[in-house]
């Protein structure tokens, strides 16, 4: 499977589609963390892919930075210090131009059977709540409630227990509340 989405990357970043390599990449990254090698694929690829591909240099230098804490001596990660050196790219720099402290919130895949993970940016600590409701208001999943460190993060829903339907996933970071819609077909 590993070699496959890695494959599957390579025609898909070809051809433009680069959410749907970054859904591959991130699966790469929670899946096979245990093996070091597919673990910086993932991370390096993400990093490139945002940084580059999708010039969202922020995200992108965020997973450069967490390669590089987390195999310092790798190539992979000399490769994103050469990348981000290349195109100029300072993670403190974008940092101190973000005033707003955006928050990325996104879920993979959408629609979805019957399980998506949905995955989340914070730009700084904070208490994180994610919560799944029904179309008529109803909680059916609490997936975080908690203080949480700036950086990227996922969570896992499955609604094998549900019906068909839209479901909205609310993401509430202080006083800020985004809310995105997701379908569950079975």
């Amino acid at each position: 499977m590993p070699l496959l989405l890695e494959l599957e990357n390579l025609f898909l970043m070809d051809e433009g589609k680069y959410d749907e390599a970054i859904a591959n990449y991130q699966t790469l990254r929670s899946n096979f963390d245990h093996d070091p090698m597919l673990h910086q694929h993932a991370l390096f690829g993400l990093g490139y892919v945002y940084s580059i591909a999708k010039e969202e240099q922020k995200t992108g230098l965020s997973f450069f930075e967490e390669l590089q804490s987390l195999y310092p001596e790798s190539s992979m990660a000399e490769s994103a210090r050469e990348i981000s050196k290349s195109y100029g790219f300072d993670l403190a720099e974008l940092e101190s131009e973000d005033s707003n402290k955006e928050v990325s919130v996104s879920n993979f895949p959408n629609p979805f059977n019957p399980t998506t993970q949905i995955s989340f940016i914070l730009p700084e600590q904070a208490f994180v709540k994610l919560r799944v409701f029904d179309l008529i208001g109803r909680e059916v999943a609490e997936l975080v409630n908690g203080e949480l460190k700036a950086g990227n993060h996922n969570a896992n829903f499955n609604a094998s227990n549900l019906a068909s339907g839209i479901y909205l996933y609310q993401l509430e970071i202080g006083d800020k509340i985004i809310t995105q819609k997701m379908t569950l077909i079975k």
